[in-house]
């Protein structure tokens, strides 16, 4: 008769398995009864087969000793990954005892796992930038990881940043801090095969690019060259610089790839904004240069810097001033020797450099500093310019010059009765006092004159001097830029007094008569009238007499006189036509 025993076969494990530093947590090795009671059994744990006649877990068991196989039991290792079996021949119905027909084996399936899972990590919801083979990301950084098990199934995850004791990893990662980072990340499945650690070094950059401009070429002061340019720079310490974008008057947003020339902004209000993106899209708060930029803040960075630049486009203005003696005629400015070329020059953005100055040539050559005299006398041609601070040069200006050194030449004359005698000069108060100046510079501006040194006269016309006596003339003329000849001095003697007329006969009067209540003498008929003038000045000079209204004779002695009654009028003047008359009543008789 042949015997049956109802068993249970028992499965038992021990394992262990360590890491140090950063290592796994320690997950023991073990079985596992899944669903539809499938047991797993880890690959790397022994087996020992037991037999209990009760499926109680208290009851008794034996272990089974094997006698053929005894050198591989005891314990046993599983070699097939995944399906194994323990089978015992011949089926025996649990009902009747009896031997199940067809003959078939008893198959007890049990499962080995020796693989461990497989994870993987996925980074969302940022941007993904590579720098030096290390992956970048911005702000809204998930870390998502997946793990796949094809035997016993996934037990857990497990996560550590930067070191961090492990974590069980249960939802997305979200990171909060920028930072340099190491994500380390394992996963064990439901019979302890633990996966080899999984890792990655990551950056994650919340901070925006920091922008800057400079100017490249001439610049003073916020005042640029209209050849100039601005040339915008931007850092990023972490991710590093994308794009710099600007625009010019709120415009759109153009892509800055090279220096921005001064030369597409308007004169006036212009505004310039620019900002910089980097490699994981952070972007900086828009920055403003211009006339009518305003700061922004509240994003933590400050007040936008602001530069009020303007163009300049235009030279300086130059222009040629005379302090002291000029006078402008005939397409030319006369000077002094005592006048000053002061340049005057302008520039009301970047300010004036320097002014330059030559003689005769159009090339300026000297830099100008202070008012200056020419050098050279007579014609010049001054050519002159400016430069501002940003290399805008004026173009050349030019001003005919005489530099008049000589004084004008006055001579004195008269018009009219004069007369000299012994170096004195006899006029009268009907002789007129003409002044005469040449210049062969700018000309005669004013002639000046004094009578006996009481004041100052400028000459306008011939004058006459009234008064009787010896008089002083000063005279001297000045030209059109002050040069004043030497003070000469005319001494005249002003005779206003005509001669004194004297007469007297040859024989005295014989008698007198009455005539309508007039007295006449009476003088005989060899009567000889004798007639004479005297001037104690300039002199005389011609004596007449007219009688009885008859032409003028000049015969002296008067004779030969008929009897009748006579008036002789007699005439006198002077060299210098002072003239005076006496009338002579007398009778002739026998």
């Amino acid at each position: 008769m042949r015997k049956t025993f109802t068993y249970t076969i028992l499965f038992l494990f021990v394992s262990s398995f360590m890491l140090f530093s950063q290592e796994p947590l320690n997950h023991e090795k073990r079985i596992f009864r899944g669903e539809n009671n499938r047991l797993y059994l880890n690959k790397d744990l022994p087996v020992y087969v037991r037999i209990a006649s009760s499926p109680d877990d208290n009851a008794g068991s034996w272990l089974l000793f094997s006698e053929t196989s005894k050198n591989y039991t005891n314990p046993m290792y599983l070699d097939a990954e995944g399906w194994n079996s323990l089978r015992s021949p011949s089926a025996v119905d649990t009902a009747t005892k009896k031997l199940v027909m067809p003959v078939q084996d008893i198959v007890f399936e049990i499962y080995t796992d020796g693989i461990a899972p497989v994870s993987q990590h996925q980074f969302t919801g940022s941007q993904a930038f590579v720098l030096n083979k290390i992956k970048h990301f911005g702000k809204d950084l998930n870390i998502e990881i997946s793990a796949r098990d094809e035997n016993s199934g996934m037990d857990k995850t497990y996560f550590s940043l930067n070191k961090s004791p492990w974590t069980v990893y249960t939802d997305p990662i979200e990171i909060k801090e920028q930072g340099d980072y190491e994500l380390q990340y394992y996963s064990v499945d439901m019979v302890g095969n633990v996966e080899k650690i999984q890792s990655e070094r990551f950056v994650v950059d919340f901070t925006p690019p920091v922008s800057s401009h400079r100017v490249d070429g001439m610049n003073k002061d916020n005042v640029v060259a209209k050849n100039a340019s601005i040339i915008l720079e931007s850092k990023d310490e972490m991710s590093g610089v994308n794009k710099i974008y600007y625009s010019i008057d709120d415009g759109d947003d153009k892509v800055y790839t090279r220096p921005i020339p001064v030369s597409v902004f308007r004169d006036g209000e212009a505004k310039l904004s620019y900002y910089a993106v980097d490699n994981v899209g952070n972007q900086e708060v828009a920055k403003s240069i211009g006339t009518f930029s305003s700061s922004q803040s509240g994003d933590g960075q400050g007040d936008n810097p602001v530069f009020d630049f303007y163009i300049d486009r235009l030279p300086p203005e130059v222009s040629l001033e005379m302090v002291g003696d000029s006078y402008e005629a005939n397409n030319l400015l006369y000077i002094s020797e005592r006048s000053k070329v002061k340049l005057n020059a302008t520039d009301d953005k970047s300010g004036v450099q320097a002014v330059y100055y030559s003689y005769n040539a159009f090339l300026t050559k000297e830099e100008y500093s202070e008012p200056f005299t020419p050098s050279m006398k007579g014609a010049i041609k001054l050519s002159y310019n400016g430069i501002d601070y940003v290399d805008n040069v004026s173009e050349v200006k030019t001003r005919n010059l005489f530099l008049d050194h000589t004084f004008p030449l006055t001579q004195i004359r008269f018009e009219g009765p004069r007369f000299t005698n012994r170096d004195t000069l006899f006029i009268s108060s009907k002789t007129k006092v003409v002044l005469d100046a040449k210049d062969s510079g700018s000309g005669v501006k004013n002639i000046h004159y004094t009578l006996n040194s009481e004041g100052k006269n400028v000459f306008s016309s011939p004058f006459s001097i009234e008064k009787q006596g010896i008089h002083s003339i000063n005279y001297f003329a000045n030209d059109h830029v002050n040069n004043e000849e030497a003070e000469k001095t005319q001494v005249v003697y002003v005779d206003n007094d005509p001669p004194v007329i004297h007469f007297h006969f040859s024989v005295e009067q014989i008698g007198e008569k009455t005539l309508r209540d007039e007295t006449f003498p009476i003088y005989p008929s060899n009567a000889k009238l004798y007639i004479a003038a005297t001037d104690n000045l300039s002199g005389g000079e011609k004596l007449e007499y007219s009688i009885n209204g008859a032409a003028r004779r000049s015969v002296i002695p008067v004779e030969k006189l008929v009897p009748g009654n006579y008036e002789v009028e007699i005439f006198a003047s002077d060299a210098l036509g002072n003239s005076s008359s006496r009338l002579i009543k007398f009778a002739i008789e026998k």
